[in-house]
């Protein structure tokens, strides 16, 4: 048996390749940070038109409300 072959060899491959389909989290991937950086920039844009949005129809229905002024009779 040559140390190429040793049993402690072996073991230490076999760890290694244990190790290597070990299953890994999602976020350990290099982009993941990026993407969730991306994502909450889009809710908050979202959330912000959202915000104007209920504004102007809050002003809109506010105008539309308005009793009839009558100028020149």
């Amino acid at each position: 048996m040559t140390k190429k072959d040793s049993p402690k060899r072996a073991r230490g491959d076999f760890r290694k390749y244990m190790r290597a389909l070990s299953p890994t989290s999602a976020f350990d991937h290099p982009n993941a940070e990026a993407w969730r950086t991306a994502g909450r920039a889009t809710l908050l844009a979202a959330l912000g038109v959202l915000a104007l949005q209920y504004y102007f129809l809050h002003v809109y229905v506010q105008i539309l409300s308005l009793p009839a002024v009558t100028v020149f009779t």
